[in-house]
């Protein structure tokens, strides 16, 4: 497994959203799908953030972006919001392979969910941020798919919108600015977790993702004393 970054340096973003969608080696292992979950999750709250705050500086988007007050908030609430398109591609790729796993959906999920949290910690402290960030944003995707075991799965379209309003208040424009931009941020995440699924169909190897998360962990070989 690589350990692939996707939540590269803000200069470096754009390269970074061409290559999502370039085609790639087929999803077959769980190393595969966390790769996935990362690329697309920064992909997934990059987009829908950078996006947003230039159609809502309109003419004035080039001198925003130059702004160093705003580049600095641009990036706190890009690394506010990863959590949750970890957590939002994390329950489409349960919600896809959760058909495959037969009677050992809990499992599936209790893997996926170790997938996810390993995204997470592939990463440094963000500078300016708590000692203790990740850990909480750890906690809270534990949280949330631990609500994801106890149900059926969402359909795609509809995974992103319990979690669309707390990124709303994460998106770095004033408040009396955003006004009733709520449904534009919402249809946006919808629309690149659509995305998403599009692209995990096409090169997950379903079978084979399913039975390498379910695979048993090898056992601890302890040297005899």
């Amino acid at each position: 497994m690589g350990n692939v970054t996707q939540m590269a340096p803000l200069g470096n973003w754009f390269d970074g959203l061409l290559s999502v969608f370039k085609r790639a080696a087929p999803i077959v292992s769980v190393g595969d799908v966390e790769d996935f979950i990362d690329r697309h999750a920064a992909f997934g709250v990059q987009k829908c953030i950078i996006e947003y705050c230039r159609a809502r500086a309109g003419i004035q988007w080039s001198k925003l972006f130059k702004e160093k007050e705003f580049l600095e908030a641009l990036d706190a609430a890009r690394w506010k919001a990863f959590g949750i398109g970890v957590g939002n591609v994390t329950e489409m790729v349960d919600a896809t392979l959760r058909p495959h796993a037969g009677d050992k959906r809990n499992q599936l999920v209790d893997a996926l969910t170790s997938c996810g949290r390993h995204v997470l910690q592939r990463y440094p402290l963000p500078g300016g941020f708590a000692e203790d960030f990740w850990a909480g944003e750890i906690a809270a995707f534990e949280t949330r798919m631990a609500k994801v075991k106890m149900r059926a799965p969402h359909a795609v379209r509809f995974i992103p919108v319990e979690s669309s309003h707390a990124f709303f208040a994460f998106v770095p424009i004033h408040a009396d600015l955003r006004g009733l931009d709520f449904e534009m941020i919402q249809n946006n995440l919808r629309v690149n977790l659509c995305r998403s699924y599009e692209t995990f169909i096409k090169r997950a190897d379903e079978a084979a993702v399913v039975a390498d998360l379910l695979r048993p962990a090898a056992p601890v070989k302890v040297p005899a004393l």
